[in-house]
């Protein structure tokens, strides 16, 4: 192999062209960091200090968290803002740094991981008291869930071949994205907004959030490339998938 081939990727792509394109990867972690913090400020990083609507009657704020609320929302905050510095090291060429804190992803994806399904776990009776269908509460989530692990793997197997190992890593964080995205509602229901419908709106609106996420590698890889490369595709069609699926779910929903 000559040192032309072996300065590209597995999709061609020559290393000189990187630096500019990882902009766009920078940004979208950014972005995401962004509507974590946002969607869970209310009720997490500035709780107290914004309103939230009451649940059934019940003010949220006269209960505590519970510790593993707590630990869910520290792993999922350290796996986004990982991210952000992880994209902002390899578009300096810091990629030895890179590579040494990478390392920190795993207890962080673990971590989300298995907080989130305790936390899920925990939401079931309450969803059941609310007449709510728990399978179309926990199925998205859950699907989603498998989606950021199978990605985050095959991220780290594939950490060699780095156009495809960054559109695993940033498409594998917009699958876990839709929480936050869902707890917008927060802000209409405090505005005044029936919560009901505050929540639906924000569901509706969060999966397409995640649809356009997703869409926008696509289109980035087109106007960048002038082509999605497959590595792409192959980042994209399993969260794509369990979009279109939660759609589905929305549309059914009674």
């Amino acid at each position: 192999m000559n040192q032309a081939s072996a300065a590209s990727d597995f999709d061609g792509v020559p290393a000189t062209t990187r630096s500019r394109r990882s902009r766009f990867f920078v940004a979208m972690s950014a972005i995401l960091l962004a509507i974590v913090l946002i969607g869970f400020a209310p009720s997490f990083y500035l709780r107290g200090l914004m309103p939230l609507p009451s649940v059934r009657g019940v003010d949220p704020l006269s209960q505590p968290l519970h510790l593993f609320f707590v630990l869910h929302g520290f792993a999922l905050t350290l796996w986004y803002a990982l991210l952000v510095l992880q994209t902002v090291l390899v578009a300096n060429a810091r990629t030895r740094w890179h590579r040494w804190i990478g390392w920190l992803g795993v207890p962080a994806a673990l971590g989300v991981v298995v907080s989130a399904i305790v936390v899920v776990t925990f939401r079931i009776p309450t969803a059941q008291r609310a007449g709510v269908a728990t399978s179309l509460l926990l199925s998205p989530l859950g699907l989603f869930l498998v989606a950021f692990v199978v990605l985050v793997t095959t991220a780290i197997l594939q950490r060699k071949r780095p156009e495809l190992h960054k559109r695993l890593m940033i498409a594998a964080s917009v699958s876990i994205l839709g929480p936050a995205l869902a707890r917008f509602g927060n802000g209409l229901a405090a505005a005044g907004m029936d919560s009901g419908v505050a929540f639906r709106i924000a569901g509706w609106a969060g999966t397409f959030v995640i649809f356009l996420l997703l869409a926008a590698m696509i289109v980035h890889d087109k106007l960048a490339l002038r082509r999605v490369l497959p590595a792409t595709w192959l980042s994209v069609a399993m969260p794509m998938a369990v979009t279109v699926y939660s759609l589905l779910l929305l549309v059914t929903a009674p």
